[in-house]
């Protein structure tokens, strides 16, 4: 249907339509706010809307989106990263075997853990620099997990980490890479709101996978012990 003030048209079924205008050239100050960081960032000169008219269903739904610890402000946005980068990352270097791709909560999408099976010297490394050098500006810390990791449970990737990493050749940092804009660890160049806003910074690859799997006798060795007696039944030692 046609809005009320602007000559554009929604879709009939929208909860709630804002209309207005852009204005050309006009910058005011805004923020900070709280943001996917967990801090208040942000702030600077900015656009301008200048709203027209509101409208809405009847009892219509107003989605509000907090920005505070681990809630919906973190996990809406990682799922299109997650996909993205899964897209990316399994036709890197010749089609990579990657099963999962995670940007958890409780890292603000700052941290892309990848769950793969290197099948070749490399391949982990591979996937890392493709994360890290995606559309997405928000990942600085890729980390590279085998498939026996949850990469859904931090305890499981930190355990990957300290068993499997040799920080000697497993962890590279690649300096003076582009950062996300709200990246208060990362020096800002510019403010938000100007032409070239940006942040500059470094960025991290950990591969905390298992040797590649035609290293049969290594690979082995890093094979997760199971708790004895695992998967027995008593009624089969039980006569009937």
């Amino acid at each position: 249907m046609r809005c009320a003030t602007i000559d554009m048209e929604v879709p009939a079924h929208a909860e709630i339509v804002v209309e207005g205008h852009v204005l050309a050239g006009v910058r005011e100050e805004e923020g900070p706010f709280g943001e996917v960081t967990n801090y208040m960032a942000g702030q600077g000169a900015n656009p301008v809307f200048e709203v027209s008219a509101i409208t809405m269903r009847r009892d219509a739904i107003y989605r509000h989106i907090q920005a505070t610890r681990f809630t919906d402000h973190q996990v809406l946005g990682a799922l299109p990263v997650e996909a993205g980068l899964y897209n990316r990352i399994r036709e890197t270097a010749g089609g990579i075997d990657v099963h999962e791709v995670a940007c958890p909560a409780w890292c603000s999408r700052y941290t892309v853990i990848v769950q793969m099976t290197p099948r070749f010297d490399g391949e982990a490394k591979a996937a890392l620099m493709a994360a890290l050098s995606s559309p997405y500006l928000y990942p600085k810390l890729a980390i590279a997990v085998d498939d026996d990791v949850d990469i859904h449970d931090a305890r499981d990737v930190m355990w990957a980490m300290a068993t499997r990493v040799n920080p000697d050749k497993d962890v590279t940092v690649i300096p003076g890479m582009r950062a996300h804009g709200l990246d208060l660890a990362s020096p800002e160049l510019l403010p938000p709101g100007s032409p070239a806003w940006q942040r500059v910074g470094g960025k991290m690859m950990i591969d905390a996978t298992k040797p590649a799997t035609w290293r049969t006798a290594e690979r082995e060795s890093f094979r997760r012990v199971q708790p004895q007696g695992r998967g027995v039944k008593l009624e089969d030692f039980l006569r009937p």
